[in-house]
């Protein structure tokens, strides 16, 4: 019996345009609210961290931190490959 050692990679994949679909979304939802402006300061924050979720150079920035304070004998954290972080929306 043989055993391979394989790489695991792991790619996060951005839905195209996402950015425009979160703005559509939070304006419709704003719409509806109109009514309860007690709520604008939650919408206001779901708006924020949507955005924050689909900007890939936060997420580098997580990472490397994880990898630089958290990594050990078993939390692997990788590296981040070259020229492969983009945001579209």
């Amino acid at each position: 019996m043989q055993f391979y050692l394989v790489e695991k990679r792991c790619r996060k994949i951005q839905y195209p345009a996402i950015g425009n679909s979160i703005k559509s979304d939070i304006n419709l939802i704003r719409k509806f609210s109109n009514l309860k402006r007690s709520i604008t300061p939650i919408i206001d924050e779901v708006e924020e961290k949507l955005y924050e979720e689909i900007d890939y150079r936060i997420e580098l920035k997580n990472t490397k931190f994880a990898r630089e304070n958290l990594s050990s004998k078993d939390i692997i954290v990788h590296k981040h490959l070259k020229n492969t972080l983009q945001n579209i929306y």
